[in-house]
């Protein structure tokens, strides 16, 4: 029996749904199974191709030119607007950048003060130790004072 048109129906996902075209008798699934089953694997992995390639917004039936435009142009300007949103938070990261960079040279500044501070303090401290002789240079104490 050789069949020269016949429509695959997929929906099922088997071979038992083969219709020769304009009949309603169901074709034999001996030994054209095979092949039927392999015609109704590619009919689906085409419609999953077909299916990722057109996105959820687009109309695979669009054809008019102007609600193609429409859709361009209402793709463009949420481009433009996101675009828009990042540079101003970009603006604002670097802002915040270049307040953290002062903020860091001024701790850095203060905890150099306090250092010299700290050597400062240490001299007097052995100079007044050395001049009653209640305290004697210990490293001890040098250390306590190193920061």
């Amino acid at each position: 029996m050789f069949v020269s048109s016949v429509e695959v129906d997929c929906s099922s996902g088997d071979s038992d749904n083969l219709m020769e075209v304009g009949s309603q008798k169901r074709l034999r699934s001996g030994s054209y199974g095979a092949s039927f089953s392999k015609a109704c694997r590619e009919k689906l992995q085409r419609n999953r191709l077909n299916e990722s390639f057109c996105p959820g917004s687009w109309k695979a039936s669009q054809t008019d030119k102007g609600a193609i435009l429409t859709d361009a142009v209402r793709a463009l300007t949420q481009l433009q607007s996101e675009s828009k949103k990042l540079k101003e938070t970009i603006e604002s990261l670097q802002a915040n950048i270049k307040e953290l960079k002062a903020e860091k040279s001024e701790l850095r500044d203060e905890k150099r003060r306090q250092r010299v501070e700290g050597e400062k303090l240490e001299q007097q401290v052995i100079a007044m130790s050395t001049q009653n002789g209640i305290l004697p240079h210990s490293p001890a104490i040098s250390t306590a004072f190193a920061v």
